[in-house]
C-alpha cells in the first residue's frame, strides 16, 4: 500500500510535464514564427529546472519509489513534449520508438556517469558485502571504460556507411592525415530527425558515426566537411592521450566503488557526506570538457582545411542549426559555458581564418518601439534610449547583439558589452524576420568570444543549485526556494539572497542540530554564490529580478507573523523562532539582495531586516532559552552524550508479528510484543523468545518476573486485571475493579501489584493488591476544583499524598478555525501540578513548557516527566515531595514511553534513558526502534509482517 506521502511522489512526477504541456501547446502553435528557435531556447530553462528539481526530489525524498516514481517523470515529460516535435521535424515514427531511441541514447552516452555517481549507494551493504558489490560494480564500470565506444556503437545499432561516392571522399580526407582509417558508420533513425555526427576516438580502433537524417538530408560536400570535422577530433585524441584519459577513468572507478565500503568500515558517522560525490564526478566531467569550445573552433578550421572549401562548412552548419531549429546566436552567458561557440563565433572564426569575405549590410535598418529606436549600420549600431540617451556602439565592441523571445512570442532587440551593460528593445512581430536578417549579416562581426564576465551567470546558476540541494538535505525550505530562483535567474541581486540564504540555512542547522553533516556544505556553496555575486559585473537586473526580491521579502513577513504573535513571553518567543526558520532565512536573503540600494528607504529596509534575521537566529539559540527563561522543567544540564550500543548482541530472535511496542521482562526470557487487530485494539503476543506466541486483547501489561505477566483492559470504568503464566493460555486468576484510566505498577520484590485511576464518584483511588488475587487496600482523594484549563490526572501516591498533573492548551488566535489557530499561535501550554492531603489540594508547580508526565510501572518509584522547551527534551523523576530530578536533556523532541526501569522514545532517532543513572543510547533510525526490560535493550527490526528483535545487555549504572 502507498500512503498519501507516496502519492504524493506519483503526482510530484507528473508536475514538469504539467509545466511543459502549455508551452508545448503555445509553440505549436507558432511553428512558422522567425523567432521559433529564440522561442524554444527561452523555454528551456524553467522545463528543464523543473525537470532537474523533481528528479532530485524524487530520488532523495522517496528513494524506494523512484524505480516507478522516475520512469513516470520521464514518460510523462516525454509525451508532454511530443507534440512539438511532431509539428517541428515531421517525424514519422511512433512515441514508443522515440522514447525508447532516446532512452538508448542516453544509457550510451551517459550510463557510464550514472553508474558512476550512484556507486557510493550502489555498494551500500555491511562488512563483505560492500566489497563484493564494489568488485563487481567496479569489473563493469572498468570494461565499459575500456570499451565505450564499442558499447555506445552496439546499443545505438550502428551499421557501416557502405556508399561508395561517400567511402571515397573519406578516403581522401585520410590520406591527408596521419591517422589510420576509421571505422564510420551510421545510426538508422527509422523516422527520427536527429541532426548530428559523433567522433569515436580509440587507442586501437577509432570511428566516426553518423546518425542517418545528416547522410539523407546533406549533400555529400556537406557530409565531407562534416566528416573532416570529425577526423580533427580524432587527431586531437591521439592514443598517448587516450591511455591518460583510460588510466585517470581507472583511477575514478576504483575511488568511485570504494569509497561507500571504506566509509562504512573506518568514519561510518560520516557517510552522509557522500551525498557530496555527484559534484566529484560531475567536477571531474566538467574537467574533461574544460576545452572542447576552443577544440570545436579548431575542428571547423581543420575541417575547412582538409577540404580546402571553408563555405561549404559554413553551410553544412547553417543547415545543421536550421534543421535542428537551434538559435544561431546565444547569451554569452550561455555560450561562454556552452559544449560549442555559437553558429555566429563559428562562421566568423572561419571566414577570419580562411580569408573568406563577411556580406556587409548594404543599407543601414532600422527599429523602433515607443521612444527607443536601434539603427544597424554597416559597422556599428546606433541605440537611442527614451531618456534621450544616445549610444553608438561597434560591432565589435559588444558582446551579444540578438533576438531574444518567450514561450509567449515577445521579441526584444538586446545587446550587451564587456561591461556588463545590457539594451533591450521590443520588436514588433512584423520586425523579426528582418532583424533576423540583419544579424545574419552583422553579427560575425562580433567581439570574437564573449567576455569573461558572462561565465559568472553560469556558474552562479551551477552553484545556486547545489545550494538548493544542499539546502533540501537539511531541510531549510526557505533556502530551497531562494536558491531554486537564483538558479532560474541568475542575476545579482537574486544570487546575493541566495547565498546569504544559504548560509543562514547553513548556521541554522548547525544551532538545531538536526542534519549538521550538511551544514558545512551548505555554508561553503553559500560562499560560492555570494563570491559570483561579487565577481560578477553586470549592471543590469530585470524587474522580474526585483519582482522574486519582493516575493522573498513578503514571504519573510509571513513567517514573522506567527513569530511576532508569540512575543508574549520569552519562552513562546524562542519556540516560534524555532519553529519558523524562514524568518532569519528569508529576511538575511532580502537584506543582502537589497544591500547595494542606497536610498534611505531601502538603507532602512535593509538593517530592519538583516536585524531581524540576526535577532531570529539568536532567540531560536537554545542558550538563549536557557538565559531568558525562568521554568522549574528548564533543567541547566548540558545535552546527554547518548552511548552506542555494545559491538554485537547477547542474542537474537524473530517474531510472527510487525509490533509497534515490545516489553521484556526482568531477565529476557519473556517477551510481549504489542499490535493492533483490524477493530484497532491492542493485542498482546506473548511467550519465550524465538517460540511461537499467543495473543492476548488488553491494554497495558507489566511483567511480575520471567513467567508471569499482568495483563490490564481497562473499559467503560472497570478494570479487569489478570495474571497470566507466559507458558499458559488460560488466566492464573481474574478480578475486575472499578477504576477509569488505570496506571498499573508491579512491587519490585513481585509480591505486589499497585494501580491509580478515578472512580465514577469523583475520586481519585489507589488499589493495592497481591500476587493471589486479591486486593489489600483501596485509598481515596477527593477532587476539588484547580486552577488553569485541563483534566488532573494522578501520577504517584504513597499512604497519604497524592501528586497530580492538570495539562492546559489554550490556542488563541485570531479566533479562526483550528488549522489557522494552530498556524498563528501555536504555543499557549502549561502544566500544574498539584499535591492532595488530609489538608486539601495545594497547586505546587507550575511550567508554561510543553510537559508530559508518565507513572513509572514500578510500584513506589517516582514517575518520569519530559518537558519540551522548543528546542530540546529535558527529562526528570518527580518526587512525592513534588521535587525535580534531572536525569538527561536531549536536542530535539524526544517521545517518551515508561518501561522498567527505561525511557524510552525517539528525539528524533531512537533514543533510551536509564532511569537510576542517567546514561543514554541512541542508534540509527534505519535500524528500528527500542525495547527495555532490566539490564536489557532491544533493537526491533520491521521486515515487512515480521520483526527481528536483537538483545543487548548493558551496563548503564
Amino acid at each position: 500500500m502507498v500512503d498519501w506521502p507516496g502519492w504524493l511522489a506519483f503526482v510530484l512526477a507528473l508536475v514538469p510535464a504539467a509545466i511543459r504541456l502549455p508551452r508545448t501547446r503555445s509553440l505549436v502553435r507558432h511553428v512558422d514564427d522567425p523567432a521559433l528557435p529564440e522561442r524554444l531556447a527561452g523555454s528551456r530553462n524553467l522545463i528543464a529546472f523543473a525537470f532537474s528539481l523533481a528528479a532530485t526530489l524524487e530520488i532523495i525524498l522517496w528513494p524506494r519509489l523512484a524505480l516507478f516514481t522516475m520512469p513516470l517523470l520521464i514518460v510523462a515529460f516525454a509525451l508532454a513534449g511530443w507534440p512539438l516535435r511532431r509539428a517541428l521535424f515531421a517525424e514519422t515514427w511512433s512515441f514508443p520508438s522515440y522514447l525508447w531511441f532516446y532512452a538508448r541514447l542516453t544509457f550510451a552516452i551517459y550510463g557510464f556517469w550514472m553508474l558512476l555517481i550512484a556507486s557510493p549507494w550502489l555498494t551500500d551493504f555491511d562488512g563483505r558485502q560492500g566489497w563484493l558489490a564494489a568488485a563487481v560494480l567496479g569489473a563493469l564500470l572498468l570494461a565499459w571504460n575500456s570499451f565505450y565506444f564499442p558499447v555506445l556503437r552496439f546499443i545505438l545499432r550502428a551499421t557501416p556507411v557502405t556508399s561508395p561516392a561517400l567511402v571515397e571522399r573519406f578516403r581522401a580526407v585520410i590520406a591527408k592525415t596521419t591517422l589510420p582509417p576509421p571505422d564510420v558508420e551510421y545510426v538508422d533513425m527509422r523516422g527520427g530527425v536527429l541532426v548530428n555526427a559523433l567522433a569515436m576516438p580509440g587507442i586501437t580502433r577509432s570511428g566516426v558515426l553518423f546518425t542517418g537524417t545528416l547522410l539523407d538530408r546533406f549533400d555529400d560536400d556537406e557530409v565531407e566537411a562534416i566528416f573532416a570535422h570529425e577526423v580533427a577530433h580524432l587527431e586531437h585524441y591521439h592514443p598517448a592521450y587516450l591511455r591518460r584519459l583510460r588510466a585517470s577513468g581507472w583511477l575514478l572507478v576504483a575511488a568511485s566503488v570504494a569509497i561507500g565500503p571504506v566509509m562504512q568500515a573506518t568514519a561510518p558517522e560520516y557517510r552522509s557526506f557522500l551525498i557530496a560525490w555527484p559534484l566529484v564526478v560531475l567536477g571531474y566531467m566538467i574537467a574533461l570538457g574544460g576545452h572542447k569550445q576552443k577544440h570545436e573552433t579548431e575542428s571547423d578550421l581543420r575541417s575547412a582545411a582538409l577540404t580546402g572549401k571553408p563555405e561549404v562548412m559554413v553551410r553544412a552548419l547553417i543547415k545543421l542549426y536550421e534543421l535542428m531549429k537551434l538559435p544561431r546566436r546565444l547569451d554569452p552567458s550561455v555560450e561562454v559555458s556552452a559544449s560549442h561557440p555559437s553558429l555566429a563565433r563559428r562562421i566568423q572564426a572561419i571566414r577570419s581564418a580562411t580569408g573568406g569575405a563577411a556580406e556587409t549590410l548594404p543599407d543601414a535598418v532600422l527599429f523602433a518601439h515607443e521612444s527607443t529606436s536601434v539603427t544597424l549600420h554597416a559597422d556599428r549600431v546606433v541605440w537611442n534610449e527614451r531618456e534621450g540617451a544616445s549610444f553608438t556602439l561597434a560591432y565589435s565592441a559588444l558582446d551579444e547583439l540578438r533576438i531574444e523571445a518567450d514561450s509567449k512570442g515577445a521579441a526584444h532587440l538586446i545587446a550587451s558589452d564587456p561591461a556588463g551593460r545590457k539594451w533591450r528593445m521590443r520588436l514588433a512581430h512584423e520586425d523579426v524576420a528582418r532583424a533576423h536578417a540583419a544579424l545574419n549579416i552583422v553579427d560575425v562581426r562580433l567581439r570574437a568570444t564573449p567576455a569573461g564576465a558572462s561565465k559568472w551567470v553560469t556558474l552562479g546558476r551551477l552553484a545556486a543549485m547545489i545550494c538548493a540541494l544542499a539546502a533540501l538535505a537539511a531541510w531549510q525550505l526557505a533556502s530551497v526556494f531562494i536558491a531554486a530562483a537564483a538558479a532560474i535567474m541568475a542575476e545579482r541581486p537574486v544570487l546575493r539572497a541566495a547565498g546569504a540564504a544559504a548560509i543562514a540555512g547553513g548556521v541554522l542547522t548547525l544551532r538545531d542540530g538536526r542534519v549538521p553533516d550538511f551544514a558545512g556544505i551548505l555554508i561553503a556553496a553559500g560562499v560560492l554564490v555570494l563570491f559570483v555575486a561579487w565577481r560578477d559585473t553586470r549592471e543590469v537586473a530585470s524587474r522580474y529580478t526585483w519582482r522574486v526580491v519582493a516575493v522573498i521579502g513578503v514571504l519573510a513577513l509571513l513567517c514573522l507573523i506567527p513569530v511576532a504573535l508569540a512575543a508574549t513571553n520569552w519562552l513562546a518567543l524562542h519556540q516560534a523562532a524555532r519553529l519558523w526558520p524562514g524568518v532569519a532565512t528569508a529576511s538575511i536573503a532580502f537584506a543582502a539582495a537589497n544591500w547595494p540600494r542606497r536610498t534611505p528607504a531601502w538603507i532602512a529596509a535593509t538593517v530592519v531586516a538583516a536585524a531581524i534575521g540576526v535577532a531570529s537566529i539568536a532567540l531560536g539559540a537554545a542558550r538563549t532559552a536557557d538565559l531568558l527563561v525562568d521554568d522549574p522543567f528548564l533543567s541547566r544540564l548540558s545535552p546527554t552524550r547518548a552511548l552506542a550500543l555494545p559491538a554485537a548482541p547477547e542474542t537474537t530472535f524473530e517474531l510472527d508479528v510487525a509490533p509497534h511496542d515490545v516489553f521484556i521482562s526482568p531477565n529476557a526470557r519473556a517477551i510481549a510484543a504489542v499490535n493492533e487487530d483490524h477493530y484497532e485494539e491492542y493485542l498482546f503476543h506473548v511467550g519465550r523468545p524465538g517460540a511461537a506466541l499467543m495473543e492476548l486483547p488488553g491494554d497495558a501489561a507489566v511483567f511480575v518476573d520471567d513467567d508471569r505477566l499482568l495483563l490490564l483492559d481497562a473499559n467503560r470504568g472497570v478494570a479487569q486485571l489478570r495474571l497470566i503464566h507466559v507458558d499458559r493460555t488460560a488466566p492464573i486468576w481474574t478480578i475486575d475493579i472499578e477504576l477509569a484510566d488505570p496506571s498499573l505498577a508491579v512491587a519490585r520484590d513481585g509480591q505486589n501489584w499497585e494501580m491509580l485511576g478515578v472512580r465514577d464518584n469523583g475520586e481519585f483511588a489507589r488499589v493495592t493488591g497481591s500476587m493471589n488475587g486479591t486486593i489489600s487496600r483501596e485509598q481515596t482523594w477527593p477532587i476539588g476544583a484547580t486552577a488553569g484549563t485541563g483534566v488532573l490526572s494522578p501520577l504517584i501516591a504513597d499512604e497519604s499524598t497524592l501528586i497530580a498533573r492538570k495539562a492546559g492548551y489554550d490556542r488563541r488566535g485570531f479566533g479562526l478555525n483550528p488549522a489557522m489557530s494552530a498556524w498563528f499561535d501555536p504555543w499557549r501550554t502549561e502544566s500544574r501540578f498539584f499535591r492532595i492531603d488530609a489538608s486539601g489540594q495545594h497547586e505546587v508547580m507550575h511550567s508554561v513548557l510543553d510537559v508530559d508526565c508518565a507513572p513509572v510501572p514500578i510500584a513506589g518509584e517516582p514517575p518520569v516527566c519530559w518537558a519540551f522547551d522548543g528546542s530540546r527534551t529535558h527529562v526528570f523523576r518527580l518526587g512525592r515531595d513534588a521535587a525535580l530530578t534531572p536525569l538527561a536533556v536531549t536536542d530535539g523532541r524526544l517521545i517518551v514511553d515508561v518501561t522498567g526501569g527505561w525511557a524510552i522514545g525517539w528525539a528524533p532517532r531512537p533514543y533510551a534513558v536509564h532511569l537510576e543513572s542517567g546514561k543514554a543510547y541512541e542508534m540509527n533510525a534505519a535500524r528500528g526502534f527500542f525495547a527495555a526490560g532490566g539490564p536489557f535493550l532491544g533493537v526491533v527490526e520491521i521486515r515487512d509482517s515480521r520483526a527481528v528483535v536483537e538483545l543487548y545487555r548493558v551496563n548503564a549504572r
